[in-house]
């Protein structure tokens, strides 16, 4: 795609998310969309297909997952489970971030559009099995399926709360909303709380072990 065709469909992509934000799937039209964007409306149809195909792309932009790659992250599982929490962290928590991002997927999580299979299949669910695929390299054997995902929603949940509870943040946690790197302070916390509940887990399956002389 050249530069100038490139801009164009940035454009649309951000004028697109920021109306569907406002009005919902329904409420939007292509030519509200278009108009903001200074852009033709057949230009929709050339860049992105159609109005369903459109909104795909913008939850697919407005969803975390869509930037993040586990597996190219370096290190040892230690440091790549918190390098991945630090990047999906301070991506939530960036103060450049478009408003309508957040917006977008909490519309979509209260009323969801046949699009949104698209986003998990495609975007979400590589993530979360890559995650899944991390935290049972760190917790080792002895874990079920389900104990694993259950670890993996848990580390996500932690540092969506501070989104999701935005507003409540500096009301109830004063001493977080005064430090001077918030993202990075979550981040570290959710990081070392991850990896001494794993290590709590791990001590729980273990075997009791027999005292010394003790008769079987």
């Amino acid at each position: 795609m050249k530069a100038r065709d490139t801009e164009a469909a940035s454009r649309i992509l951000e004028a697109a998310g920021a109306v569907f934000a406002e009005r919902g799937y329904e409420g939007t039209t292509i030519r509200e969309i278009t108009a903001r964007a200074k852009a033709n409306v057949a230009a929709v149809n050339y860049y992105f297909g159609d109005k369903d195909r459109l909104y795909g792309r913008v939850l697919a932009e407005a969803c975390v997952a869509s930037k993040i790659d586990i597996d190219s992250l370096p290190g040892r599982p230690a440091a790549r489970l918190e390098a991945f929490i630090f990047k999906f962290v301070h991506h939530l928590l960036n103060p450049g971030r478009p408003a309508w991002y957040g917006q977008v997927m909490a519309m979509e999580m209260a009323k969801p559009s046949p699009a949104l299979d698209r986003v998990v299949k495609e975007t979400i669910e590589p993530l979360c099995a890559s995650l899944r695929h991390l935290l049972k390299e760190l917790a080792g054997p002895g874990f079920t399926p389900l104990e694993i995902e259950m670890m993996s929603a848990s580390v996500i949940g932690q540092c969506l709360y501070y989104v999701q509870k935005g507003a409540l943040i500096p009301r109830i946690y004063p001493h977080l909303h005064r430090v001077a790197d918030p993202a990075a302070h979550i981040a570290r916390h959710v990081a070392s709380f991850t990896q001494a509940g794993l290590e709590g887990l791990k001590k729980e399956k273990k075997p009791a072990r027999k005292p010394a002389g003790a008769k079987s």
